[in-house]
């Protein structure tokens, strides 16, 4: 593929590339091999990262919808989410070179799904960001910039039912965390697995979120953090006890800690796309090896379900997970396939 190389004395490759009008960039691509080399610098072109082009109307009016979206009295779009949106709609507007409302039709839409679809992006991802652009098209007709809404018959493409319904039993979870030799991996298993916290809240989770300073009833404070611009997804703080095995990890972990530091790599402040870092890598690695199939929020959904399996009421795990009820019923809750409990039908 024209653009990719390597340095001299480096294993992995490279991609350069010149965006129209602008300076010629590089970017490291951080693999060694060369097709998922190509896979990575297509997604480049595809996501439009080094696309700088210069502003137009259309991108003035994406700003004027995420303002709007935000303020809004019913259902207000939450920081991260607007931010979110209008990344994905500044992308798809740069790669497609739109201009004006009019613009965003199905054909330049599904032209960009195919492009980021043969980079490798996932179908999660495809549906997610078409979801974006179609409410992004509700607008422009309900404002009158388009005459109806252009994608209102655009087949959108559905998420993947893949692993939604996937989770690791107790006996398992145990094992992995005992596995777990770096402290950082096991920090990360037991906030997933035994807190039930999402990615992003693992990812800006500070040290003064866990309060150990009752032995008897040490928990965690998952709490909005403003200076780091860092709201939760229902904008409400939460309190979640924490397991005697996390506890006694957590005060070794956090020793000589300031209570304003990142749990999670406390020196570094980078930021990875919507997350503060990154850990992605290293822990599918250590699933592979486990043999174990668990994405990361696999493991909230092992939380709630291991807790409802082993009788814990509903509500209960719907106020530590800082969800509603009908959302842990339909997407946490799952409870064992098998439970003895059936034999009280018998007299």
């Amino acid at each position: 593929m024209k653009g990719l190389f390597r340095f001299q004395g480096s294993a992995n490759w490279w991609f350069r590339y010149t965006p129209p009008g602008g300076k010629r960039v590089q970017v490291g691509l951080k693999t060694p091999d060369e097709a998922q080399a190509i896979t990575r610098a297509r997604a480049i072109l595809a996501e439009g990262v080094l696309v700088k082009p210069e502003k137009t109307a259309l991108d003035l009016v994406v700003n004027r919808y995420v303002t709007s979206a935000q303020n809004r009295n019913r259902k207000p779009m939450r920081k991260q989410t607007a931010k979110e949106a209008r990344r994905v709609l500044s992308t798809f507007i740069a790669v497609r070179n739109l201009k004006y409302p009019t613009d965003v039709t199905i054909p330049n839409v599904q032209a960009w799904l195919d492009q980021l679809r043969s980079a490798g992006r996932s179908q999660d991802t495809l549906a997610s960001y078409a979801r974006i652009i179609c409410a992004f098209s509700r607008w422009l007709a309900i404002e009158r910039l388009t005459s109806t809404d252009l994608l209102d018959k655009f087949e959108r493409p559905q998420a993947s039912p893949k692993g939604r319904s996937n989770w690791v039993r107790r006996e398992v979870v145990g094992r992995l965390i005992k596995e777990a030799t770096d402290p950082d991996l096991k920090f990360i298993l037991y906030c997933g697995f035994h807190a039930g916290l999402r990615k992003a809240e693992i990812c800006a989770a500070r040290v003064g979120w866990f309060d150990l300073s009752k032995p008897e009833a040490p928990v965690l404070h998952v709490q909005n953090d403003p200076e780091s611009e860092f709201f939760l997804k229902d904008s409400e703080n939460r309190t979640v006890p924490l397991t005697d095995g996390f506890a006694a990890f957590l005060r070794v972990y956090l020793q000589n800690q300031l209570p304003t530091n990142y749990a999670l790599e406390p020196t570094k402040a980078r930021r990875i796309h919507k997350y503060r870092i990154e850990f992605k890598r290293g822990f599918n690695t250590f699933m592979r090896k486990q043999n174990v199939i668990c994405s990361t929020h696999d493991m909230r959904r092992s939380f709630a379900s291991n807790l409802v399996s082993q009788g814990t009421p509903i509500y209960t795990v719907a106020t530590w997970l800082g969800d509603g009820v009908e959302v842990v019923v339909r997407s946490y809750g799952h409870l064992e396939s098998y439970s003895k409990d059936i034999n009280r039908l018998i007299a």
